[in-house]
Parts: C-alpha cells; structure tokens; sequence
C-alpha cells in the first residue's frame, strides 16, 4: 500500500467518525455545533490541508493527486466547509506569490486558521460575482483589471442562498484589500485545479450515494424479499457501477494529464464527471422510493451537492468548447489522439 492509499484510509477513517450522518443534517438543518470550523480545525491539526503543498514548505508533498485525493474522501462524507477553496489556493499561491507573501499566508492556510475564497464561476453574469468558500478571516483569489489578485476582505459581504447547504457562496467584495497581484497563468491554473478539485468532490459523493443506495435496496422488501434481489435493480446497480468506474478513469487520466494536456483532461474531466453524476444522483433518489424524496434523507444532501459541483467553475458546455478547442490546437500542432490520451 502506498503513502496515498495509507492516508486515504486514514481520512476516511476521521470522517467516519467525525462527520456522520446525524451530525451532518444538524448542521445543515442549523441544530447544532458548527461542524465545518470543527472539521476545519482538524484537518488543520491532521495536517490534510498541506497534503498538496511541498514538503519544503511545511506540506506532505503529494501534489494534485494528494489535493484530489482529499477533495474525494470530503465529498464522500459531504463534508461541509470551505476546502475546494482552500486546497486551490494553496495550489495557486504556493507556484505564483511572491515569496514574502507565501510566507506570510501558507501556514495559516495549512493549520486552518486561514480560510480561502476562489471565483465560484470564470462566466460572466451573476454567478461569475460569487465567491466558493469562506470571507471572514480568508484569503481571497479574485479577478481583477490585470489578473488575478490574492487579498482580503475589508467588511463583511453578503452570503448567498444555495441549495447546497454544505458549502457558502458569497458576495464578492466591492473595496477588497489587495495584498498581490498574480501572473497572467495564475487565473488558467487556478481554473484546472478547481475543475480537477470539483470532479474528485463529484465522484467521492456518488461512491457515498451509491452505498447508501446499495444498503437500502438490500433492506428495503417487497412481497416478503429484498429489492435489491430483483433482476431490473441488479441491472440498474450494475451499470450505474460500471460509470462510476469510467468516471474513476477519466479522473485518474486527468490528474496524471501534463501540463500540454491538461486544458484539455481537466475541463473534459470536471464536465463528464459532474454531469455524469448529476444524472445517477437522481436515479438513486429514485430507488429509494417515496422515502428518498422527503427533506430529512441523505439523498437530498447528495443530490444538492453535485447539482452545484455541476454549475461551478465553468457551465459543462463552456469546457466541453474549450477542451475542444484544445485538441484542435494540439492537432493542428502534428499532435495525434494517442499521443493526448496517453
């Protein structure tokens, strides 16, 4: 077993513990604790938030796929907070900031005392005004005039209303303080790894929902049987398995994509899996019957969930067109099929 598989154990391990079921629909429904700061805290001390970052700045050294890995394990549990937004920041600051204000923001980030806030969208319109992920005491990646800009929030902004309960959109400040100004690549890096950090979320979340899925129909009976014995089920189950496995591949190619492909990996990626899962989150909530339409179910999480995944960083046809127009582009080059896809 390697050094990823060792810590995804242990990460599903915490999260199985820590963010249960009863615990997460306290939060969501506000009846308890605040359990994405707790969880904040703790993946701070477990040091999970450094596990992108270079071991000679503080992190586990594990890149991409260790900050996937992650995003992954969270979304299997739904695990509420800001970590998409953190994990991508660390990313971008780490490879672009200049170094006294990497110094400067970095630890905190990785102890969790720092949260982060990234574009929810690159589109223009409303959405594209948002912020994913935390204001109060966060650092902030925002477009500006010449680029991409790393500041803070001067006062409190207004939070948006979302479906998914488990992550916060906000407002994006009117008068930011600017600590830096990114390079020009700083905006197109940021928009893979989030494409990459939000397909990984996608599919943690349907394994999650596909289990729940899977225990239900073992369950639940029919005429004296469990309907799970039933050869239409079987079928259903079955082939929702096998895209969950392609999904896992498409993934897995995407994160191992370099950089003259991942344009073309990442936004194909981040489009296939979330629409992908979308599409089988509401056959699962189908499956569970009438029960898996009433508001107190974990279907509904799961659901709400990957139906905002689907709508983040750019709409599906948005990186469908430029995945697109990156093949073309390698084409054009002398490049072959084989040679992007290996």
């Amino acid at each position: 077993m390697d050094d990823l598989e060792i810590l995804k154990v242990s990460i599903a391990q915490v999260l199985a513990q820590d963010c249960d079921p009863r615990s997460l629909h306290d939060y969501v429904n506000q009846r308890g604790g605040d359990l994405a700061a707790a969880l904040g805290r703790q993946a701070g001390e477990l040091g999970w938030l450094g596990i992108g970052l270079g071991e000679e700045a503080g992190g586990l050294g594990m890149g991409i796929q260790g900050a996937a890995l992650l995003a992954r394990e969270l979304g299997r549990r739904l695990a509420p907070g800001p970590f998409a937004a953190v994990l991508a920041s660390i990313e971008v600051i780490e490879r672009f900031a200049p170094e006294e204000i990497s110094k400067q923001v970095l630890p905190g980030l990785v102890s969790g005392e720092l949260g982060a806030a990234i574009p929810a969208s690159f589109e223009a319109g409303e959405f594209g005004g948002w912020l994913l992920g935390e204001i109060e005491s966060a650092v902030l990646l925002l477009h500006g005039e010449t680029g991409l800009a790393l500041a803070k929030a001067r006062e409190p902004v207004d939070q948006h209303g979302a479906w998914d309960r488990t992550r916060g959109l906000w407002q994006k400040p009117a008068d930011p303080e600017v600590l830096c100004m990114l390079p020009e690549a700083a905006a197109g890096h940021l928009e893979r790894v989030a494409s990459l950090l939000v397909a990984a979320d996608t599919l943690g979340a349907m394994e999650g929902l596909f289990d729940i899925t899977v225990d239900f129909l073992k369950q639940r009976e029919q005429f004296g049987v469990a309907i799970g014995s039933f050869q239409a089920l079987k079928h259903r189950m079955a082939d929702m398995a096998a895209q969950i496995e392609l999904a896992d591949c498409l993934l897995e190619q995407a994160l191992g994509a370099d950089d003259a492909d991942v344009v073309f990996w990442s936004g194909m990626c981040k489009a296939e899996v979330t629409d992908m899962v979308a599409q089988l989150a509401g056959d699962c909530l189908q499956l569970h019957g009438a029960i898996g339409f009433t508001w107190e179910h974990d279907c509904h999480l799961y659901l709400k969930r990957v139906r905002l995944n689907q709508a983040l960083v750019w709409s599906n046809h948005a990186l469908r067109q430029g995945s697109f127009d990156a093949l073309v582009a390698a084409s054009v080059n002398g490049r072959s099929l084989m040679e992007i896809g290996q």
